[in-house]
């Protein structure tokens, strides 16, 4: 009898790291500060690790909490490099602030330094080790900013302090040198490095194992070569992330969910699409059927507007009657030909397009006040309807402009994000029985978990049994327990801006679309790609024809098609992936020693500088030469050496019958 169990911890790694520090020459004390709000689910701290190059002094770790700091981890970054276990355990949650410091020193500098991969540039790094629930587990997150500037004037004293650090114990850099023969930039008298050694820690694993409850075992380690990688043009935090979510999130069906290949692509309109020019209403849903034909839910000639509701959320255009074109069309992906289309005289402001596992459509209409479940190849009318025909409510059997549902696949459980003046998620059975709803209204100017201002669109995650919702108002993604309805974990970026409208998931990868600039903002309107594990921005994308202004859904296809509907241009478009994504190898839960490095040498990789204008012509000439004609004649020469050997064999072999064939005449 063979016994199952889950592993009930996750180990993970969060890198905080200063990417713009500058150091001046001869300046005696310079600090590089990192912070970052904490908005998922706890974490406990158990191992630290800290990394500079020759000019760091000291380097701390802390979590703040209601102007509290606590310490995480402090050391010199001149000590050998291994994993340190925190003094006492620390735990990280919700609202918490984590903030680094990193001392260095200008003096014997005779330029600026600046963090990058070389001996001569400087690094600000902070690796903390920690583990998590299983279900809950995040493998990598990242810190590379400085939230709360004015808070490190009130950081512990001793994170100013140098440690000192005997001469024999000093760590010997072993990071790429500049190609060419300069000094000015050099520390006076700096001796020649060696490459870096690589340290044994199988300490830090072996407390790594005990709590994951793995046996301890040797710690294999490969040396990571950067070169390989120096072009990629990636983000370096996605690289990182890649390196370290090479695990299994502790669920057996998670590789389901394995993360997918995320260097070398890049999201690009299809220009060839024809569909950019339908142009039906305006354009308020989209889904992907079972043959990844696209699904468009549209208003036809009804708008929505300031006149469409009162202060009460009642329809006020009821006379207008409900559409009386087809508002849900079947696209094409290829050629954006109509297939099919349905929903005539059924309703009057369309809103949410979900499909279920068996086709289903479910759709969303904010005028009714309800939701509907359609067969496409049905005339008989909705299977079920839920909520009441115009009637705005807040009960179990009312809705209030519901905005989206999402079906579980396995257990058929339908969601509903209600909505524009609703401020919940309600669930219901397969048969459209109440089970029940979560959420609240937000309240102050930072949302709490599990407040929510317009749940504008819903993801499930289902080998992770998770739902996520656009936060639209608040500007961010949350993610529950699709079982129990606890909050997970936020996703917020300030290139957000003030809306997210709509996500949508496909394994490993959330893809979502933001809202128009309010006056006086900056962050454009595009769409996103992000790591779903670790919640980075791996990639933008905006399209080329037209403009995006109110992009209001968008779906991604495992293929690697991404379809976005704008509610007032009246357009969708078709983007692609440069490159198809594979999927990624999945493993056990942990961090191995190479990962560290891997992730270390990515950074340093990605922070060397450009090659010279000279430097890249001397390469242009060496590709130019390498694909010249006369490159073929070593296949030439190689050839006709292969085949002389024949030639003679063959002229042995007639010689032979030649000579048998006159002697047996003679005879």
């Amino acid at each position: 009898m063979t016994i199952h169990f889950r592993q009930p911890l996750i180990a993970g790694m969060y890198l905080m790291m200063s990417v713009d520090t500058v150091i001046p020459p001869g300046e005696k004390v310079v600090n590089a500060d990192i912070s970052c709000h904490y908005n998922t689910y706890p974490m406990h701290v158990f191992a630290y690790r800290v990394h500079t190059h020759h000019l760091g002094k000291v380097v701390s770790g802390y979590r703040v909490r209601d102007g509290q700091w606590t310490l995480i981890g402090r050391q010199s970054p001149q000590l050998p490099q291994a994993f340190y276990p925190v003094e006492h355990p620390v735990d990280v949650t919700f609202g918490d602030i984590l903030a680094a410091r990193c001392v260095f020193t200008g003096e014997g500098r005779t330029e600026a330094t600046h963090i990058g991969g070389t001996s001569s540039d400087e690094m600000c790094n902070l690796y903390i080790m920690y583990y998590m629930e299983a279900k809950y587990a995040v493998s990598f997150m990242t810190c590379t900013q400085n939230v709360a500037p004015e808070m490190f004037r009130t950081i512990p004293a001793e994170a100013n302090i140098p440690i000192t650090v005997k001469s024999d114990m000093v760590m010997m850099h072993g990071h790429h040198k500049e190609t060419e023969n300069k000094d000015k930039t050099g520390l006076a008298q700096q001796p020649k490095h060696e490459e870096e050694e690589v340290l044994e820690q199988g300490d830090f694993y072996s407390l790594l194992s005990k709590l994951l409850g793995e046996r301890e075992g040797v710690v294999h380690v490969h040396r990571h070569n950067p070169a390989e990688k120096a072009d990629s043009g990636s983000d370096p935090l996605a690289e990182i992330a890649n390196i370290v979510q090479k695990k299994d999130l502790g669920r057996p069906d998670a590789r389901e969910g394995a993360e997918r290949e995320e260097r070398d692509f890049h999201v690009e309109e299809a220009l060839d699409w024809p569909g950019v020019y339908l142009l039906p209403g305006q354009v308020s849903g989209v889904a992907l059927d079972s043959k990844n034909n696209l699904v468009i839910f549209h208003r036809g000639d009804h708008v929505w507007d300031r006149n469409s509701f009162d202060s009460k959320f009642v329809y006020q255009q009821r006379g207008l009657g409900p559409i009386e074109e087809d508002t849900i069309l079947v696209i094409d992906p290829n050629n954006a030909a109509i297939l099919q289309s349905s929903g005539k005289n059924l309703f009057y402001l369309p809103h949410g397009l979900s499909i279920d596992k068996d086709g289903n459509y479910w759709v969303t209409d904010v005028a009714l006040h309800q939701v509907f479940k359609l067969d496409p190849h049905s005339k008989e009318g909705p299977l079920l309807i839920l909520g009441r025909s115009m009637q705005p409510g807040s009960d179990q059997n009312h809705f209030c402009q519901p905005t989206d549902v999402a079906v579980e696949p396995s257990t058929g459980a339908i969601f509903v994000a209600d909505g524009y003046c609703n401020s919940r998620i309600v669930q219901f059975s397969p048969s459209g029985k109440f089970i029940t709803q979560w959420g609240e209204e937000t309240s102050g100017s930072t949302p709490k978990p599990g407040q929510l201002s317009v749940p504008h669109s819903l993801a499930l995650v289902p080998h992770l049994d998770q739902l996520c919702v656009a936060d639209r108002e608040n500007g961010r993604i949350q993610c529950f327990r699709t079982d129990t309805k606890e909050f997970v974990r936020e996703i917020k970026h300030a290139s957000f801006g003030r809306n997210v409208f709509a996500i949508s998931y496909i394994p490993g990868l959330l893809f979502a679309v933001n809202g128009k600039p309010y006056f006086g903002d900056h962050e454009p309107v595009q769409g996103f790609v992000m790591n779903f594990s670790s919640g980075e921005i791996i990639d933008v994308f905006k399209p080329v024809r037209k403009h995006f202004e109110m992009p209001h859904d968008i779906v991604a296809s495992e293929d690697g098609n991404v379809y976005i509907g704008d509610a007032h241009t009246n357009t969708v478009w078709k983007f692609t992936l440069t490159e198809k994504m594979e999927h990624r190898s999945v493993k056990k839960a942990g961090i191995e020693v190479q990962e560290i490095k891997e992730a270390e040498a990515v950074v340093e990789s990605k922070m060397e500088n450009k090659p010279t204008s000279s430097e890249l012509q001397k390469m242009q000439e060496k590709e130019k030469l390498s694909k010249e004609p006369d490159s073929g004649v070593p296949v030439v020469l190689i050839t006709t050496l292969l085949v002389i050997p024949v030639v003679v064999l063959l002229a042995i072999v007639m010689f032979i019958r030649w000579k048998k064939s006159r002697a047996f005449g003679g005879k």
